[in-house]
């Protein structure tokens, strides 16, 4: 009795060949080894013999006790390989070239394999809220689809899945962080980021779906997942209003977990690196309870590397609810694994700044000041630090501004709640102008030593990019410009390009016009609502 099976698969994968009969054979992994391992069962012992289908002609696998020969011959875009006495010859003589016929008209009387094939160059999703607007922007190329069936007989289908490129960008107006998850490095054509390939038996015995093969492969280049805070709520309120509980569970249908045998499976490291950047002032209020406070004081901290492991299994037996779980669970391992790592990746600057930004926030609040409130609410948000200096410059106002509105405050405060309670109001007045003297120059200079440090570390990372050759990413395209009617069309450029223009040249807190004109040429102009 001979089996053959691709090399490194379990015994599951093994095809039966029985003697005088043909069989189809496909490569269960595309990307591996061409290679075939033959088990050859006879009475005396068992044999495998690696043999090679890249070739033609008579192979070297030979064995003087069995008397048995492998033949390699190539017709057109097919192989056909043959197991023969020793005396046997394939030669083109009238006797091969008959039994090369035989081959053939076995193989047309086999199931034949159909393939579905979908290629697209680019592909790009757009993520639009109810409001609406745009969330994300999804780009993919060099997209492969393919679906085999009819295989081994007509008993094994094929589901093949490439991407050339994959980038899913943040499209919120005026984000830290334009781009949501990509590859550190763009990969060329023969390179893809993502590749994956499983086959199934179309037959099950005992009601066990049968994966001879599960192979996904990702590129070795590192992926950068940066998320900015407002990302995460505009996701979760655009899940809110999907209303999925509208869709009817009811069913008279019972469920059955099925089994599921898996003959490989064959995943790849993956590695990322994680960036979170928080933003309290635009996070839902009481939304994350006493979190809420240590969220924004670890602040930017979130600078992790992630390495997750190669998983590769043989002959693998779960219940289909149990997958879930097992692979949450082996991330979680790969997570835990190497503590240090996680630990020395944290970005202390980024932690002592926002620590130290919390803190300025809360003596701020202490001063009860309103008009000190706002304006320092304003100045955050239209902060872009880019290196030292900034943070020097920007600190330096911060401190002076902390300190002028504490010492006018001394003054100004008795005399405005006297006027408006009298004698009461007086004496209260004296008491806020005595802990705004305190507490605003302690928050100014908390602003200071962190817009510092914010400037060293931007500093640092621009430096650090220098070394390494390496250039911020960008948007695959702007942001999409939807107007006042709330009426979804075609992606115009130019109209994105002017809402970015808008939003760049204005305070978006600020900016009070319902709409924005921008002049292309001397002939053109056009309008951009938002």
């Amino acid at each position: 009795m001979i089996s053959i099976r691709q090399s490194g698969f379990g015994d599951i994968s093994y095809i039966k060949l029985e003697p005088l009969s043909t069989k189809k054979f496909a490569w269960e992994d595309p990307y591996g080894q061409k290679i075939v391992d033959a088990m050859i069962d006879s009475d005396s012992r068992n044999t495998i013999w690696k043999l090679d289908m890249e070739g033609t002609g008579i192979s070297s696998a030979e064995d003087a006790e069995l008397g048995l020969q492998f033949h390699v011959v190539e017709m057109g875009d097919v192989k056909v390989g043959r197991f023969t006495k020793r005396e046997e010859s394939m030669s083109l003589t009238p006797a091969g070239n008959q039994g090369t016929s035989h081959t053939q008209s076995a193989m047309q009387n086999a199931a034949v394999p159909v393939e579905f094939v979908v290629e697209l160059g680019v592909v790009g999703i757009s993520v639009v809220d109810h409001r609406p607007k745009e969330l994300s922007y999804v780009y993919l190329e060099s997209v492969f689809v393919s679906y085999s069936t009819g295989y081994d007989g007509g008993t094994t289908s094929r589901f093949k899945l490439i991407l050339g490129n994959l980038q899913i960008d943040n499209q919120l107006p005026l984000t830290l962080m334009p781009v949501l998850f990509a590859p550190e490095q763009t990969s060329d054509t023969h390179h893809p980021v993502f590749k994956m390939t499983f086959t199934i038996r179309n037959e099950s015995t005992d009601g066990i779906q049968v994966y001879p093969h599960l192979y996904i492969r990702v590129t070795d280049k590192v992926w950068r997942l940066n998320i900015h805070e407002p990302i995460i709520w505009a996701l979760v309120d655009f899940y809110n209003n999907l209303h999925l509980d509208r869709i009817p569970q009811s069913s008279n249908v019972t469920e059955v977990d099925p089994e599921i045998q898996i003959g490989l499976i064959d995943v790849s490291e993956i590695r990322l690196k994680v960036s979170l950047e928080t933003e309290p002032s635009q996070r839902p209020h009481g939304v994350l309870g006493v979190w809420s406070p240590i969220l924004s004081a670890v602040g930017n901290a979130l600078k992790i590397q992630v390495h997750l492991r190669r998983v590769m299994h043989t002959n693998r037996f779960m219940r289909k609810s149990s997958i879930a779980p097992a692979i949450q669970n082996r991330i979680w391992r790969d997570l835990i694994h190497n503590p240090l790592h996680l630990i020395f990746s944290v970005d202390v600057l980024g932690m002592t700044s926002s620590t130290l930004s919390s803190l300025s926030k809360g003596f701020a609040e202490l001063s009860t000041d309103g008009q000190f409130l706002q304006l320092r609410s304003k100045q955050v948000g239209s902060r872009r630090i880019t290196g030292v200096g900034d943070g020097i410059i920007q600190g330096s106002e911060a401190f002076a501004q902390g300190v002028a509105f504490g010492v006018s405050g001394v003054l100004t405060k008795p005399v405005e709640s006297a006027r408006q309670n009298g004698f009461l109001g007086l004496a209260h007045g004296i008491g806020r102008a005595f802990i705004g003297f305190i507490v605003q120059p302690v928050s100014g200079a908390l602003d200071f030593f962190s817009l510092t440090v914010d400037g060293i570390g931007a500093s640092c990372s621009k430096c650090l990019g220098a070394l390494n050759n390496k250039t911020a990413p960008q948007r695959i395209r702007n942001p999409r410009a939807i107007h006042a009617d709330g009426i979804l069309r075609e992606y115009s450029e130019k109209e994105a390009s002017g809402q970015v223009q808008c939003l760049e040249n204005y305070n978006f807190q600020e900016l009070k016009l319902t709409f924005c004109i921008s002049y292309r040429s001397q002939h053109e102009n056009y309008l951009s609502f938002f």
